[in-house]
This record gives structure tokens, sequence and C-alpha cells, in this order.
């Protein structure tokens, strides 16, 4: 007896859902420093991108985690607190695959540092890899009305998002634009520390 015809085997196929996470960092470190009370250089941001790529969305029967961006501010160097943030974004290059550190100097406005441009860097990149065709799938980590736009404009082009936020801090109007949500739980996602 002959092996099956190409195309035929023991139950369906499903094609790659090629995906790519997009992070808001100062939205994704306000959950796990403030919600989940643990430090951001104990959680394990690998573990955390495959956990949310392959169980969290049902819908991603196989997806193939291209890359995960991660969008954050950097102190300008005249502040105490670049050093700190520089090396944490140079450990998450360095330590976890497929992660890559976008980062734009930020100031401190009334004595707080303020991430102006970090959605606006996100957004760029999110569109322009829906446009050239880089990916199926984006799943973007943000609760924040402000990233609104892009999502319609991703979709626009044909493509799918997905969302992942937390209870304590999201808009009604973002999370209505994705095509499916996800709610981070702090007993669940929150136990990936190192």
């Amino acid at each position: 007896m002959g092996s099956p015809p190409q195309g035929m085997g023991s139950g369906p196929k499903f094609p790659l859902l090629r995906t790519m996470m997009f992070i808001d960092g100062g939205y994704f470190e306000h959950w796990i420093e403030n919600i989940c009370k643990i430090p951001k250089n104990q959680y394990h941001f690998s573990n955390f991108s495959e956990v949310i790529s392959k169980n969290a969305f049902s819908a991603l029967r196989n997806p193939l985690l291209i890359r995960t961006y991660y969008y954050d501010g950097l102190p300008d160097p005249k502040y105490p607190e670049y050093q700190k943030t520089k090396k944490f974004h140079d450990e998450l290059n360095r330590n976890f695959v497929n992660y890559e550190v976008k980062s734009i100097t930020i100031d401190k406005v009334d004595g707080v540092f303020r991430q102006k441009g970090v959605d606006t860097i996100l957004a760029l990149d999110m569109l322009e890899k829906a446009l050239s065709n880089q990916y199926d799938v984006a799943i973007l980590v943000a609760g924040d009305r402000d990233h609104t736009p892009i999502v319609k404009a991703v979709k626009n082009s044909g493509k799918q998002v997905f969302g992942v936020y937390y209870e304590e801090s999201y808009s009604k109007e973002l999370i209505n634009e994705f095509d499916i949500g996800y709610v981070l739980e702090k007993k669940r996602e929150g136990a990936l520390a190192k």
C-alpha cells in the first residue's frame, strides 16, 4: 500500500499563520510591576510571547511567531535612569529569542518621564510590516485608545489584529476594534517569572 496523496493525511492541515507581536512597553511594564508585583527584570518575556501566540488565541491553530517588538522610552543620557533602562533593553535583545527593542529618547515633563513618540513608532512598524506582507496576524499588547487608528488601518490592509490587555486599564474603543481580544490574568501570565 502506497503513501496517501500529498495533502491528505490523518486530519485537516492548517497553514502557518505568521504572527508578530507588538508590545507597548510602558503599558506592559505597568501590568508586570504594579498589578503582578514582579520586578520587570525578573519576568520571562520570551515565555510570555510564546504562551500568548500559541495558547491564548484558539483561532491561531498553527502560529509561527516571527518576532516580538518591544517599544519603550529611553531616558535621555543626562538622567541617571538612562543606564538602568538601557541595561534592561539590552537584556531583552540579548536574552530572548526573536525579541527586538525599539526605543525613542524621552525627557522629563514636570519631573515625570513622558513616553511621547513611542506609540508613533509602534504604529508605523505595525502598518509598514502589514503593507509589506510580513505577517498575517498582529498581536498588539496595549490598552490605550491612542492605538485605535493603527488597529483600524492594519485591519483595512487585510490583516487581523488580536489584542492583549488587562482589566485594570483599557479603552473600550480600542478593544472593540480587535478581531479577538485576550485579557491578561495575574495568576496565569503573571506567573511567568524567571
